[in-house]
């Protein structure tokens, strides 16, 4: 029985492909799904929901998506291709071929999991194609949860913790050098879409103020060279918090 899957006010999709993966303990259904404006959505099937993976500008605003196809030889031997599963995209300027998991992009644990793609697991040690998982040669069990993205719980088992979990202090705080009297700002990029950021400064949460601000796309505005120290952004989901940026201004 037909029902809506999904609905995105800012996205109008034109076109759709749809892949069944077997992930490691069940089997999903990604959805790419082209834009009008030239984007591409990765999406997962749990349920009755849809949750958005990632999101690409693949072509400039103003070229709608025109075809999607997915390279079935490719797909139907992930073995012998591990993680190389293509997505070829038309518009009315070009094709491009774009990677159907890029797994590695996921560098710990938490992020891993919460990104919700079924293309992908952890290992123990890093972010790798479910195609690669063999239990008899496995180390530990690769860990994976496209439905609950349990990362708080799952991640800090033993086995891994030292690997998911980002402690305070631990990321080196990264030295950037602001003009006297400038308007400069700290970015602060997410991989999951359900994530939320938390800014802190010396350690304190950031307060709107006439030299300090967080504007709607996360990025911290700093006006003026008033506000110098250490500023932090955390990324908080499902009880999982893991510092993403750190960052120390000083004056040049």
């Amino acid at each position: 029985r037909s029902r809506m899957l999904l609905l995105q006010p800012q996205a109008r999709y034109q076109r759709v492909a749809v892949h069944r993966v077997p992930g490691l303990h069940h089997t999903y259904d990604v959805l790419f799904l082209g834009t009008g404006d030239g984007r591409l959505h990765k999406a997962v099937s749990v349920g009755p929901r849809v949750h958005i993976i990632e999101e690409l500008q693949i072509f400039s605003s103003g070229q709608p998506v025109q075809n999607l196809l997915l390279d079935t030889h490719r797909v139907s031997r992930p073995r012998r291709n591990p993680g190389r599963g293509l997505l070829y995209a038309a518009s009315h300027s070009g094709v491009v071929q774009v990677p159907m998991a890029n797994c590695s992009l996921y560098r710990s644990c938490g992020d891993c999991l919460l990104a919700r793609d079924p293309y992908c697991a952890w290992s123990g040690s890093s972010c790798k194609h479910v195609s690669l998982y063999q239990p008899e040669l496995a180390a530990r069990p690769w860990i994976q949860d496209i439905e609950g993205a349990s990362a708080k719980d799952l991640c800090s088992a033993s086995s891994v913790v030292s690997l998911s979990f980002v402690p305070t202090g631990e990321k080196p705080c990264e030295q950037v050098q602001f003009q006297p009297n400038t308007v400069n700002t700290l970015a602060c990029p997410l991989l999951s879409n359900l994530a939320t950021r938390l800014w802190l400064h010396n350690g304190a949460p950031v307060n709107a103020s006439a030299s300090c601000h967080v504007l709607p796309t996360g990025d911290l505005l700093l006006v003026g060279t008033q506000q110098l120290g250490e500023f932090q952004c955390w990324s908080l989901e499902e009880g999982f918090q893991q510092l993403v940026a750190s960052y120390c201004p000083e004056v040049v």
